[in-house]
C-alpha cells in the first residue's frame, strides 16, 4: 500500500467527504439530511450483519457487549496455527514489504511474539492474521522507511510534528477499563492538528503499538470511542478519516467495540465513510450514538463503559492530566531501555561482520565484504538510472545485514559506538561506487556474486533447474523463468518502478528458494554464480522483451 493509494490531501477534504455544499440552496434541511444519513448508516451496518453467519454475528455482538468468553491459548493448538500462518504468508508475500523484511531480518519475521500478536488480534484465524501482517508491514515501510521496517518504533523515531499529534490529546489511552476489563481508547476529533496528515498517521502508529504493549490480556481486545460532540467536532471536516481507519484495521489489536459519538449531520457522514471501508465482522461492532454529551455518555454506559471512565467534566471539558502523564511515562520508559541498551551495546567491540566508518577512512573486516560488493556491482550501478541506483545501494545494505553486519561509527565523544543512519550509509556507499572506475560493458554483464570476502563462486555442471545466462532456450530453468514472467507480465507492466523492483526481487528469491541458481559461463568454460542484482536485471529484461513481443 502506498500513500498515494491512501489519497491523502495536504489541505481540504477528500472527495468522499465533500457531501454538503452550504452554497447549494437545493440541499434539504438539516433534520431531513440527518435522518437520511442515519438511514444510510443503518443500511451499511445491516448489510454487514446479513453477510455473517448466525454464529459469527452472535460472537461479534457478545464481544461488543463485553460478555464473550476469553479464548484460552491452552485450548488452541498454537503450533498448528503458527504453521498454517506461515503457509499463508508464503503464499501472499511476493512483492510485499514482508518479503523485503524477511530478507533483511528473518528472525524478526519469524519471531513468536510478533506472530502471536496478530493471531490474538484476529481470534486465532491464521489466514486473516497473515493478511494483516502483510498490510501492517506495507504501511510501516511507507510511514517509517526501510531503516525501521524490522525495528520497534520509539519516540526517537518521531519528528516534532509527529509528537505534536501525540501531545494534542486527539488520541488517548484511558486509565480505566470498561466493565469487562478492556482498555478504552479515546479519539477526540476536535483536537486533531491539520496540515500534516502523514505525521498524524505516524503518531497513531506509535500510539497503537504502545496501547498493544499495555494490554495485560491481549485477546480481550480494546474498546474505541470516537468523540465528535460539541466543541470536539472534527474541525478538519473529516480529512484523513478514511486513512486513519485503514491504519487502525492494519494494527494487531482486537477491537471489541467501536463507538462513534456525534451530534450533527456532518459527523454522521464521516462515520458513514469510515464504515464503508470496514470488513463485515468489524461493521457489526460499530455503534453510532447521536445526541448531546450527556446522552452519548448514557448510551455508552449501556455497553459497559461507565461515565466516570471518560475524562470529561460536567461541562464537557476534556481533562488532559492523565494523557500528559502517559506521555511522560513513555519518555521515561524509553530512556531507561535506551540506557540499558547503550550499556550492553558498548560492552563489545564491533564484530568481524560489521562495517566500521571512521571519518573518511573505512576500517575493519566487514569493510572488505562491502568493498567486494561495491566492485562486483559497479557495472550494474553504472548502467542504472538514479532511482535504480538507490535500489541497488539498498540491496547492498541488505546483503551486509543478512550476513550479520552492522554499520557503525564512533559517536561525538569518540568512545561509544553507534549505528550509522540509513541516509549516511547510502551516501557513503554511493560515493564508493563513484570512486570506482567505470567498467566495460562485458564487466557490467558479468556482475559476479562475491563470496564471504568477495571471491567468485565457481560451480560444476548446471542442473536442469538452473537459469543460465545466454541463449539457453531449451534449459528447463530458463523455460520455467519464461513461464513465470508471462504469468506476472500484466502485474509488472501495471506497477510503478518501486513495485517492479519488489516483483523482480521476489522472483529471484523464489527461484533460488527451489534450489535453482543463476549461472553464467566464463571464457574458460567454467560456470559461475551471478549476483542477485545481475539476476534481477536479466528478469527485468525478460519483462521488457515480453512487453515488446506482445505489442508486436
Amino acid at each position: 500500500m502506498t500513500m498515494n493509494s491512501w489519497n491523502i490531501e495536504q489541505s481540504g477534504s477528500p472527495a468522499c467527504f465533500r457531501l454538503f455544499n452550504p452554497a447549494d440552496r437545493s440541499i434539504p434541511s438539516s433534520s431531513s439530511r440527518s435522518k437520511e444519513e442515519e438511514k444510510d448508516v443503518d443500511v451499511l451496518l445491516t448489510q454487514g450483519m446479513t453477510r455473517l453467519t448466525f454464529e459469527e454475528l452472535q460472537q461479534e455482538q457478545e464481544d461488543l457487549h463485553g460478555v464473550s468468553a476469553t479464548i484460552s491459548e491452552e485450548k488452541v493448538e498454537v503450533q498448528v496455527l503458527l504453521d498454517t500462518l506461515d503457509e499463508h504468508l508464503n503464499g501472499m508475500k511476493m512483492g510485499t514489504a514482508f518479503a523485503f523484511a524477511e530478507s533483511l531480518n528473518r528472525d524478526f519475521c519469524q519471531n513468536y511474539d510478533f506472530r502471536m500478536m496478530f493471531l490474538r488480534a484476529n481470534r486465532y484465524d491464521p489466514k486473516v492474521a497473515a493478511k494483516q501482517i502483510i498490510k501492517f508491514l506495507d504501511i510501516k515501510l511507507e510511514l517509517f522507511g526501510l531503516e525501521k521496517l524490522t525495528e520497534e518504533i520509539t519516540l526517537k523515531d518521531l519528528t516534532l510534528e509527529d509528537k505534536k499529534h501525540l501531545l494534542s490529546g486527539s488520541m488517548q489511552l484511558l486509565p480505566s477499563t470498561d466493565r469487562a476489563g478492556r482498555r478504552i481508547v479515546l479519539h477526540v476529533a476536535g483536537l486533531r492538528i491539520g496540515k500534516t496528515p502523514l505525521s498524524e498517521l505516524r503518531a497513531r502508529f506509535y500510539f497503537s503499538m504502545n496501547v498493544i504493549k499495555s494490554m495485560k490480556i491481549p485477546s480481550r481486545g480494546i474498546v474505541v470511542i470516537d468523540c465528535l460532540v460539541g466543541q470536539y467536532r472534527d474541525k478538519l471536516k473529516g480529512a484523513g478519516f478514511v486513512e486513519n481507519m485503514k491504519l487502525s484495521l492494519s494494527m494487531p489489536h482486537h477491537v471489541a467495540g467501536f463507538h462513534i459519538c456525534v451530534d450533527d449531520v456532518i459527523s454522521v457522514a464521516f462515520g458513514k465513510a469510515g464504515i464503508a471501508i470496514t470488513p463485515d465482522k468489524f461493521r457489526s461492532k460499530i455503534k453510532i450514538h447521536h445526541g448531546s454529551p450527556v446522552e452519548c455518555q448514557y448510551l455508552l454506559s449501556t455497553y459497559g463503559i461507565p461515565p466516570e471512565a471518560l475524562p470529561f467534566t460536567v461541562d464537557n471539558e476534556l481533562i488532559m492530566d492523565h494523557h500528559l502523564s502517559w506521555y511522560q511515562d513513555c519518555l521515561q520508559q524509553e530512556s531507561t531501555v535506551e540506557s540499558s541498551l547503550l550499556q550492553d551495546q558498548n560492552k563489545n567491540e564491533p564484530n568481524k561482520n560489521d562495517v566500521v566508518f571512521i571519518g573518511r577512512i573505512t576500517k575493519g573486516n566487514g569493510n572488505e565484504r562491502l568493498r567486494g560488493l561495491a566492485v562486483r556491482y559497479s557495472g550494474p550501478y553504472s548502467a542504472c538510472d538514479p532511482k535504480e541506483r538507490r535500489e541497488l545501494v539498498d540491496s547492498v545494505i541488505a546483503e551486509i545485514k543478512r550476513g550479520g553486519g552492522r554499520f557503525l561509527k564512533l559517536d561525538s565523544s569518540g568512545v561509544l559506538w553507534e549505528e550509522v543512519p540509513i541516509s549516511e550509509i547510502r551516501e557513503k556507499i554511493t560515493q564508493m561506487f563513484r570512486n570506482l572506475r567505470r567498467p566495460t560493458g562485458s564487466q557490467q554483464r558479468a556482475a559476479i556474486d562475491p563470496g564471504p570476502m568477495g571471491e567468485r563462486i565457481i560451480v560444476g555442471e548446471p542442473s536442469e533447474n538452473d537459469v543460465l545466462f545466454g541463449r539457453q532456450l531449451s534449459q528447463t530453468g530458463n523455460q520455467r523463468l519464461k513461464e513465470l514472467v508471462e504469468a506476472m507480465a500484466f502485474e509488472y507492466d501495471a506497477s510503478n518502478r518501486g513495485r517492479k523492483k519488489k516483483l523482480v526481487d521476489a522472483l529471484v528469491r523464489d527461484i533460488k528458494g527451489t534450489g535453482a541458481r543463476f549461472l553464467k559461463q566464463t571464457s574458460d568454460g567454467q560456470w559461475e554464480v551471478v549476483s542477485d542484482v545481475a539476476a534481477g536485471i536479466k528478469i527485468a529484461t525478460h519483462f521488457r522483451n515480453h512487453r515488446r513481443f506482445r505489442k508486436a
